[in-house]
């Protein structure tokens, strides 16, 4: 393989992955000491998720939060237009060494967790990592 053939090769591998970018819209912020924001993505767009219930560590300092259970309407979960069935995307911004949704078989690849939306109504994203654990909150509306 000529070197330039194979530098080109290179760049495009490099540039692989999802392609997506997270919202424009400000990312909403924990605390001063927790975890980062996370966005989802579906075929709609994407959407800033709202943060519940972490415990999490920055150098010397840390912090847990307890967030009441999520529901659809409540300030700081946010609205996610999905259609029936549609797997979707959470960019996590930080990496991670679990992610689940109740009652949903949950795919982790780096710090991307997807997972198929089967109804409408509230979802709470857990993640844990090195740095702590975060939950994530939206509410699914099936269009």
């Amino acid at each position: 393989m000529r070197p330039a053939t194979a530098l080109l090769l290179l760049f495009v591998a490099a540039g692989c992955g999802s392609g997506a970018s997270p919202p424009t819209t400000r990312a909403p912020v924990s605390s001063k000491v927790g975890p980062p924001a996370a966005w989802i993505e579906t075929q709609t767009g994407r959407t800033w998720l709202g943060f519940s219930s972490y415990c999490w560590r920055s150098g010397n300092s840390g912090v847990c939060a307890d967030a009441l259970a999520p529901r659809c309407g409540l300030k700081g979960i946010p609205n996610v237009a999905v259609s029936e069935g549609e797997t979707v995307r959470a960019h996590l911004g930080y990496d991670v060494d679990e992610a689940s949704i109740e009652g949903a078989r949950t795919e982790l690849e780096g710090r991307v967790a997807s997972w198929r939306v089967a109804s409408n109504g509230p979802f709470l994203l857990f993640t844990k990592g090195k740095d702590g654990d975060a939950s994530y909150v939206a509410c699914a509306v099936i269009h």
